[in-house]
């Protein structure tokens, strides 16, 4: 529970969220817990010292590219894989993927990572509105709920985007998914 903590404090530190109302209004809301099967998401990643300047170039390169996979488990739907190790402790450790969720490996396009994520329980959040809003809702997402909630505690493993029919990236009605995994805390 303290690396997953200390992760999640990192991550808010490297995404420059914030917890003070004053300065972000912070949106309020609950999100709907579901178990999740395993996902394979292949699609092109980042790691280094601009990574959230290199973000939007990594969407551009996989919307390009979508002719060259085969066996997507969904054309209308595609995913972003924040990854951050356990013991991370500076910006680099952080890693992005831009991908699509795929039934099958058995061919990738050439320079494609793939990444496993594990079946589990996940809260997920809806973000409503423009990009530019999406820093108060992952505030709320790792700095409000964790602390307002006793049922669940937030999980180390891979944290997702789901961008679907209703993201419109131009639009404040636009919809991103937000999955957080958490585990079910035991009560004694």
């Amino acid at each position: 529970m303290r690396f997953v903590c200390m992760t999640v404090l990192l991550l808010v530190a490297l995404l420059g969220l914030t917890f003070a109302e004053e300065e972000v209004e912070m949106p309020s809301m609950e999100p709907r817990i579901e178990d999740m099967d395993s996902l394979i998401i292949v699609g092109v990643g980042y790691q280094g010292d601009d990574i959230f300047e290199r973000i939007m170039t990594l969407w551009m390169e996989l919307i390009q590219r979508k002719g060259e996979f085969e066996n997507l488990a969904s054309q209308v739907e595609a995913f972003g894989v924040s990854l951050m190790p356990e013991n991370a402790e500076k910006q680099t450790d952080f890693r992005y993927i831009a991908g699509y969720e795929v039934t099958k490996t058995s061919k990738i396009p050439e320079g494609m990572e793939i990444v496993t994520i594990p079946a589990g329980k996940y809260a997920i959040f809806t973000h409503k509105g423009s990009l530019e809003n999406l820093q108060a809702t992952y505030a709320y997402i790792l700095g409000v709920w964790p602390q307002k909630t006793t049922e669940y505690s937030l999980r180390h493993a891979p944290q997702l985007e789901r961008y679907g029919l209703k993201f419109n990236a131009m639009s404040e009605q636009s919809e991103i998914e937000i999955l957080v995994p958490i585990d079910k805390v035991e009560t004694k």
